[in-house]
């Protein structure tokens, strides 16, 4: 793999990434990640030693098949529209908290939830019934908690299921579910779609990332069939829609690319309560990719991810520009990227290193 020189003029982590886009053609695409500190004030600073790309993804549990993504792979090679994720837990405002709404807007993108804590599915004389929900102090706002999962209660393996939407959620059952086995009802429900009997099947809903092989994004991934397999592979199919590469629950997709000023606010997400900041207002980093045998291009980065890790109070933008490469990764000679703007931004010491809290 070729290593252009890059003369990286901003605070961020920038990362160049090479790809074949949609029709197979060889493109570059430069990724620029700023990390701020949400401080008390509810002002943003830069962290001084800024993490880098994590490239490979990061789940909540150490079995990829049974949990969800904390991080995506920061490597998409294009997004469509902003995605808007927050890691977060719903926290109790007092002692004795059984149910709590929680809610994230971000501009023109909106995201509600009404938490419980934790409910048994039971079987009484007629029907399954759910426990009264029991006080909590703090729960995940992941889709581990929310509608989805397995039904494997059946004896015979062919009977088993599971939620395509959401494959590692709770709550899950198919008319084959041995009907005498106690079973957790999710944590995690849309207000506007509540759980009334033990086979419903609402929307899961969520706050973070989505992974690949879930519905509805997975519908996006085209179709490999014989015409495929005949006349495209290894390109993508002619439907592949670019809107799969957009990691963020549907209602946190923004409808379009956030500017990186709007106003955030969120409610039940941390243990001040309700809280109300805005995103930094920087610009895209300007960036200029030198070709050979081409004068010097500018590449537009546009903001297309803002994650909001309410748990250790940061806020992350992430910028991508992608260029075609006629001759290949090779002919790339150097990258520059530069912010003006983010020089002067405030600056926080933080260790970026430190361990991250346990989603429990």
């Amino acid at each position: 793999m070729p290593h252009p020189r890059l003369d990286n003029q901003t605070p961020y982590v920038v990362e160049p990434l090479f790809f074949d886009d949609e029709d197979g053609d060889p493109v570059l695409v430069v990724v620029a990640k700023a990390t701020f500190e949400l401080q008390a004030r509810r002002q943003l600073a830069l962290l001084e030693e800024q993490p880098g790309l994590t490239l490979a993804g990061e789940c909540y549990g150490e079995d990829v098949e049974s949990s969800c993504y904390r991080y995506e792979p920061e490597c998409a090679p294009f997004k469509p529209a902003t995605d808007v994720v927050a890691i977060a837990h719903a926290h109790a405002p007092r002692p004795g908290t059984t149910q709590l709404d929680v809610g994230l807007q971000v501009g023109p993108v909106r995201q509600l939830a009404r938490v419980f804590g934790e409910r048994l599915w039971y079987r009484s004389a007629v029907d399954f019934l759910l426990t009264k929900p029991r006080p909590f102090e703090r729960i995940p706002l992941t889709f581990e908690r929310a509608f989805g999962g397995w039904d494997r209660s059946s004896p015979d393996p062919s009977q088993h299921s599971f939620e395509p939407r959401n494959p590692v959620g709770r709550g899950f059952h198919t008319r084959h579910a041995v009907e005498s086995k106690e079973d957790y009802a999710p944590n995690l429900e849309d207000p506007r779609d509540p759980i009334r009997a033990f086979r419903d099947r609402p929307a899961p809903v969520g706050f973070g990332f989505t992974s690949p092989h879930w519905q509805p994004r997975s519908a996006f991934a085209g179709t490999y069939d014989e015409v495929w397999d005949k006349t495209r592979k290894p390109r993508l199919p002619r439907d592949f829609d670019l809107r799969f590469h957009n990691a963020a629950p549907a209602g946190l997709v923004a409808p379009g690319y956030l500017r990186g000023d709007e106003p955030v606010q969120s409610t039940g997400m941390t243990p001040r309560g309700d809280l109300a900041f805005s995103l930094p207002g920087l610009p895209p980093p300007r960036v200029r990719v030198s070709i050979l045998g081409q004068p010097d291009p500018r590449v537009e980065a546009r903001l297309d991810t803002v994650i909001l890790d309410f748990d250790q109070m940061r806020v992350s933008l992430l910028w991508r520009g992608r260029t075609k490469v006629p001759e290949g990764p090779h002919d790339v000679n150097a990258i520059a990227v530069e912010s003006p703007e983010a020089q002067g931004f405030p600056r926080a010491i933080t260790d970026p290193s430190a361990d991250r809290p346990a989603a429990n």
